[in-house]
């Protein structure tokens, strides 16, 4: 639609929002990560099929960066989800971002508006022209606790993974199978899955493979 660089690389491989992850888990629980520590999957090698696959259930796909306090460890990951109609992002669309922060005592917030286009990115640059000349810079004030939750992609998730052949669906280890389909040309499976074993596969550079984050992740 127009929004994507020439090279929409960082967009659809989901760079750009693992770049912007790690400012927000060192500001929300002020653990310093680098990029390789955290999982980023796009949506380069989404197919049709999965597409059909998410309208026949009345999901929409949608690119989530996401960290969250599970026990006593920090996950964090950037993935395609399914979503339903019920869901804050659903109707986000086109050049409009969403935010959303949960916290302690406020409960959930959610904070909405434009990523691209020449306005908003004229006045993201002039607010950091305007930052640079008052020496403005981040407080982590987070990252001064004494004791500092660990990150761990040690947790189980459930997706869909979609593949043109049945085959292909065995590269990733299900612990659980709640469905899975093998028609000519699609093959699926859904299920409960370690998500360190998913971060085994490069699927931005694996053709052909697909998985999405079930709106019922439970993740654990």
């Amino acid at each position: 639609l127009g929004f994507a660089e020439s090279d929409p690389t960082m967009d659809i491989d989901g760079f750009d929002s693992k770049f912007k992850l790690l400012i927000l888990i060192k500001h929300a629980f002020g653990i310093s990560l680098t990029p390789e520590e955290i999982s980023n999957t796009g949506i380069r090698h989404l197919q049709e099929a999965d597409l059909q696959f998410a309208s026949e259930k009345s999901y929409k796909i949608k690119l989530f960066s996401r960290a969250q306090k599970v026990g006593n460890k920090i996950v964090g990951f950037v993935a395609p989800h399914f979503v339903r109609e019920s869901h804050f992002a659903y109707s986000v669309e086109n050049e409009f971002n969403a935010v959303v922060v949960e916290a302690l005592f406020s409960d959930k917030q959610l904070f909405l508006g434009k990523g691209a286009g020449s306005h908003p990115t004229a006045s993201a640059v002039l607010s950091d022209i305007s930052a640079l000349q008052f020496a403005y810079r981040y407080e982590y004030k987070k990252a001064h606790l004494s004791i500092l939750p660990t990150f761990s992609n040690d947790f189980n998730i459930n997706i869909y993974l979609g593949a043109s052949r049945k085959e292909l669906l065995d590269q990733v280890t299900f612990e659980k199978v709640f469905t899975e389909s093998f028609l000519e040309g699609h093959a699926y499976r859904t299920g409960a899955v370690k998500f360190s074993e998913l971060t085994k596969i490069d699927f931005n550079k694996t053709k052909n493979l697909f998985f999405a984050v079930m709106p019922e992740d439970g993740i654990s």
